[in-house]
């Protein structure tokens, strides 16, 4: 019955791109039912997996499509799959991830290229990257160029960096090339992850500099390659970078649905 049902929603969600809004918030509705009749049924921990990345990759999809098509009302259960009210839009809901999470800590080898994605933490924490996320990120990369979260990654990691080489250069105006330390914190205004980075990091403001701006380049010239949307912004943050002037924008700011 379990298995009867997975194929039925994901064939739904998939194959039907104009689904009326009660359809979408129906599809969500037995996500949360059978994602709890899943965690708690005898089925294989391996098909266990498979069925949580399929419901990933299925609400992935369907929030994707109601930006678009449709408005999802908020219900408290959705926290069970991940879900939160998207504050930035002002309507709708975004997805944390949540589900891959539970993937992952029930098997942390079958279906890797999927579930190692969990542990960067980006779907809603990509603003804000520590530096297990991020070596996270570039592991995944190591392991699968080419994986389902693979542009994902690219893009992500590419706007820590963006927001690292920001927070750079604006400890740059302040402190010009010498190395800073803890005590000054209280002049830097940039984001405490990125101020940690900077005093930890042992070479100069502008060999940091120079070192975040070629990874931006890196790995959004690799996002703009794999990506069919290529943003307007993306291709600008690029150009500019390119020029080797100071950068005024957050990731954050840029791109609100990370």
């Amino acid at each position: 019955m379990v298995r009867l049902f997975f194929a039925m929603t994901l064939m739904l969600v998939n194959c039907q791109s104009g689904l009326a809004e009660d359809t979408l918030q129906e599809v969500l509705d037995n996500y949360v039912l059978e994602v709890d009749r899943l965690l708690k049924s005898d089925e294989k921990i391996e098909l266990k997996v498979q069925y949580l990345v399929e419901i990933d990759q299925g609400i992935r999809d369907l929030i994707k499509r109601s930006e678009n098509n449709s408005k999802l009302t908020w219900k408290n259960s959705y926290q069970n799959i991940g879900l939160i009210a998207d504050y930035f839009a002002g309507e709708g809901l975004m997805y944390n991830g949540l589900i891959l999470k539970k993937a992952y800590s029930l098997d942390s080898d079958h279906l890797l290229e999927y579930t190692f994605f969990s542990k960067m933490n980006a779907d809603v924490n990509c603003w804000s990257l520590d530096s297990s996320n991020v070596n996270a990120g570039w592991a995944y990369l190591e392991k699968f160029p080419h994986g389902p979260f693979a542009l994902d990654v690219y893009y992500n990691l590419g706007g820590f960096y963006l927001d690292l080489l920001v927070d750079i250069q604006h400890a740059k105006r302040f402190f010009g090339n010498k190395k800073v330390f803890m005590g000054e914190r209280k002049h830097f205004y940039g984001g405490v992850t990125f101020f940690t980075y900077i005093i930890d990091d042992k070479r100069t403001l502008v060999e940091q500099e120079n070192n975040a701006r070629a990874k931006l380049k890196q790995l959004w010239d690799k996002y703009l390659a794999l990506s069919e949307e290529k943003p307007k912004w993306v291709r600008q943050i690029l150009q500019d970078i390119g020029k080797g002037g100071d950068i005024h924008v957050y990731f954050g700011t840029c791109d609100v649905g990370c």
